[in-house]
């Protein structure tokens, strides 16, 4: 798993922002099919779920992004 783990920063240190643009195009297309998939029923828990995940990964990536932002390069 730390194997994993390391490969997985290597990778990342090397990708440039049309890297992680597609990255992100490729997850927003994923949730699109699984969303347009799921059951009529379940559709409502599964969007709470979701908004609540997302919220609090936003907050996280915001926060972290803010505090560069005002920090500057130094």
């Amino acid at each position: 798993m730390n194997k994993l783990i390391e490969n997985t920063k290597s990778y990342i240190n090397r990708m440039n922002i049309m890297d992680f643009a597609l990255l992100k195009l490729c997850l927003c297309s994923l949730g699109l099919i699984l969303g347009t998939s799921m059951p009529q029923n379940s559709k409502k828990k599964v969007a709470a779920v979701s908004s609540v995940v997302f919220a609090f990964t936003y907050a996280t990536l915001m926060v972290k992004f803010l505090s560069v932002l005002f920090k500057g390069d130094k």
